[in-house]
């Protein structure tokens, strides 16, 4: 069985404008992997329907030029596709406390 990785909540089932505003705060990060799944942000009440879970990867210039090593830090991103809510979680500590500029990322297509 894999083992478990201990993920720390940023935003849990958030309103788009406040999971956007979190995601701001973080370093600029690439999207490494980009799935639909059966939804587990929201309790919508009418029926099962898909949200989309992205994994989160460091693409700080910062981190990348203060060492060899690739950065540790990770994060998750859970967004339903009916309510627009955002769950938000990282784990692992990016290289450097040194920032970089933050990379923009809209949870709607508007």
């Amino acid at each position: 069985m894999p083992k478990r990785i201990p993920l720390r909540e940023l935003a849990i089932a958030a309103e788009a404008a406040d999971a956007e505003a979190n995601l701001e705060g973080l370093k600029s990060f690439d999207i490494a992997k980009s799935n639909a799944l059966v939804c587990t942000v929201c309790t919508h009440a009418v029926a099962p329907h898909k949200m989309r879970y992205r994994l989160l990867k460091c693409s700080s210039e910062a981190c990348s030029t203060d060492t060899d090593v690739d950065c540790g830090w990770r994060g998750k991103l859970f967004i339903c596709l009916i309510t627009n809510r955002a769950s938000i979680y990282d784990n692992g500590v990016h290289t450097t406390v040194v920032s970089s500029p933050n990379k923009k990322m809209k949870l709607t297509g508007a």
